[in-house]
């Protein structure tokens, strides 16, 4: 007997030894680490001391809309090469999969690896994730990721005792590894690699497949002269011609073929047309001619593959180059378009080979919803795209759009160049390119231009003395001429004392009118700074009136009640006798004062913001 507790002690003392830890999270996050939440998200962790697998808390995690998901970071680098399976425990409220789990995300994600459709339930579980090649992890700071969807509804998923192990005893082994067979094609210079890439473990006995970065296989080309990989993975285009990619993991040879056919660069030498749509019925995304809704990224790091992105200027013009393999992703959770009134989407298109473009547009508004629209390019050629926002028929809502995909046909690849995509409404009718009002002698002559004309009947010209109530002068009608730029003015004979408020409004046939921007113009005599606000009270924006300026700027100042300056800024000489809007959003509601001083004078207004 005392033989057999020797040898079971020593067993005990072996797997103690070869069963070392790094402790991700137990009862609470590991010294150095954080959470990162994904881009989109939305999370409400919390370290909960009722429910735990061991010690005395967990991580909960509530599912309730859209999705929650981000990554545990440490924040140094840490060496993972003597562990080979990272594990955690888990349980939840209502059974139902996790839908992905793993290590790797961080800044780049080369090294990510993650295990989709974890079945939870309600007893707590342990669950492994094998590392395919540890040796490449000697500096890792994406510890630990999860992503859940609300497709099931609310509840409550608990994960506790995250850490990295080494398991001996066979207990994990890898069983097979493969990437797509496909056929890429790229110009010289350009990167690509394997998609695809998974490997299957046996964890006791048990198949675990696992999305697998392929920075852990070792790529080889058939032909180096025409391509050859770096340590990441990473092919690169060298000539033209083709060559063949095969791929194996650590011993084991990986199923799948990658074709990689090279080419001469390419690049148009004309520039997308110019769009001369009403700004007003505008959300551009990427244009020159509008002022741009923000944009997070134009290249996802969940975008397929190697869609590389080159932005660069053709004709001085602002253009998108994507090399396109499967799609690529574009994201504004930052700054989602509302597109409810919107009917059209809009975006220009060349392509030197491509025979199919696809876009799909995602809502974050509740479930997510997303729909897709394919069309048929011409080649060589710019190609302008009005599809119609009813077209994307599985789009729940539009008024929270949050993503948008460009796609090629599964297992293609080709170059777009992509200019001016943004939504707009379609019954605007004509386009104002510019409006001013100047003093001519005791009259005030307005000049406005128009880039593009639609259904249009005329112009009413209307005047204010206060910038709220405006009252009509005169009418113009609409020009004759075929449709385009056209250019009109019209004559205040005689305009008030004071401060006098101008705007153009456009009424089409169909009764439908746009706006112009409102210009002001003083006749109590030049060089004196009137300051007028409107409108007052206000809520997110203010349009301020300047008179004349006469140094070389104006200055402002916005006091709150306690007399504290909250906003100054500035107004350049070449303001005078206009109407600019400041963005009080950020304010407290409350009463403000408004100063404006040139230097010679000043004057003073109460602003209130509810």
């Amino acid at each position: 007997m005392k033989k057999v507790y020797l040898m079971f002690f020593g067993m005990v003392l072996f797997v103690c030894t070869t069963n070392a830890q790094l402790v991700v999270f137990s009862d609470d996050y590991a010294a150095g680490v954080t959470f990162t939440a994904f881009g989109g998200s939305v999370n409400s962790l919390a370290i909960d001391p009722t429910e735990h697998h061991s010690g005395t808390a967990s991580l909960k995690i509530p599912v309730t809309t859209g999705y929650t998901g981000g990554t545990l970071i440490a924040d140094a680098p840490k060496n993972l090469s003597g562990y080979n399976t990272l594990t955690f425990w888990a349980k939840n409220d209502k059974p139902y999969f996790l839908d992905g789990a793993g290590f790797g995300i961080d800044a780049t994600d080369t090294y990510k690896v993650e295990r989709n459709g974890l079945t939870v339930t309600s007893t707590w579980t342990k669950f492994f994730i094998p590392i395919p090649d540890a040796s490449k992890l000697t500096a890792a700071d994406g510890l630990f990721h999860f992503a859940e969807g609300s497709g099931e509804g609310a509840y409550n998923i608990w994960i506790d005792d995250i850490q990295y192990e080494n398991i001996g005893f066979g207990v994990v082994s890898l069983s097979s590894a493969s990437f797509a067979t496909q056929t890429q094609e790229k110009e010289v210079g350009q990167n690509f690699g394997a998609e695809g890439t998974t490997s299957v473990f046996k964890v006791s006995g048990v198949d675990v497949q696992l999305n697998t970065a392929k920075v852990y296989f070792n790529w080889t080309s058939s032909n180096p002269a025409i391509a050859t990989f770096d340590a990441l993975g990473v092919g690169t285009a060298l000539a033209v011609g083709t060559t063949n990619v095969t791929g194996k993991l650590g011993s084991v040879n990986a199923t799948g073929v990658l074709t990689v056919n090279v080419s001469a660069p390419v690049s148009p030498t004309i520039a997308a047309p110019t769009p001369s749509r009403n700004a007003a019925g505008v959300i551009s995304l990427f244009s020159n001619a509008y002022t741009n809704n923000p944009v997070d990224t134009w290249r996802t790091d969940w975008s397929s593959g190697f869609n590389e992105l080159t932005d660069l200027k053709i004709a001085g013009n602002d253009t998108k180059k994507y090399q396109l393999h499967h799609f690529a992703g574009v994201e504004f959770y930052g700054s989602p378009v509302n597109a409810t009134n919107m009917d059209y989407i809009h975006i220009d298109v060349w392509t030197p080979s491509v025979n199919t473009f696809t876009l799909r547009l995602v809502d974050f508004t509740g479930p997510n919803t997303e729909s897709e629209i394919s069309r048929t390019p011409a080649v060589n050629t710019w190609v302008g795209y009005d599809i119609k926002l009813s077209e994307f028929a599985s789009l729940g809502s539009r008024s929270k759009l949050s993503q948008m995909l460009f796609l090629v046909p599964p297992g293609t690849s080709g170059t777009y160049f992509i200019d001016n995509v943004y939504f707009y409404n379609s019954a605007l009718p004509i386009s104002f390119t510019d409006f001013k009002v100047t003093r001519k002698n005791n009259t005030a002559l307005l000049q406005w231009n128009t880039a593009f004309e639609l259904n249009n009947k005329g112009f009413s010209v209307e005047r204010s003395s206060d910038a709220v109530n405006f009252k009509q002068i005169s009418f113009i009608n609409a020009s004759d001429a075929a449709s385009g730029a056209h250019a009109y003015t019209a004559t205040d004979l005689i305009p008030v004392k004071g401060v006098n408020y101008y705007r153009i409004k456009q009424v089409d046939f169909d009764g439908h009118v746009t706006y112009s921007a409102t210009q002001s113009l003083s006749f109590e005599g030049t060089g004196t700074t009137k300051l007028a606000l409107f409108p007052n009270p206000a809520k997110d924006k203010v349009a301020i009136t300047l008179g004349g300026i006469e140094s070389s700027a104006a200055r402002y100042y916005i006091v709150g009640a306690d007399g504290k300056v909250v906003r100054t800024g500035s107004f350049d000489k070449s303001l005078g006798n206009s109407v600019q809007t400041l963005d009080v959003s950020n304010l407290a509601r409350g009463i403000y004062m408004v100063k404006l001083t040139d230097g010679t004078k000043q004057q003073s207004a109460k602003l209130i913001l509810n």
